[in-house]
């Protein structure tokens, strides 16, 4: 985990950013779950 690089976690955030840019762990998590419950359902 300490390996990833940081492009990769700025990465992430970008991508579990709101539309204003900023960090939303709540959206994160919620999208996290939501991929999970696609996963399940493959």
């Amino acid at each position: 985990m300490l390996k990833r690089s940081v492009s990769t976690i700025s990465r992430e955030i970008k991508r579990n950013s709101n539309i204003y840019g900023c960090y939303d762990a709540s959206y994160a998590h919620k999208k996290w779950e939501l991929d999970n419950a696609i996963q399940e359902h493959k």
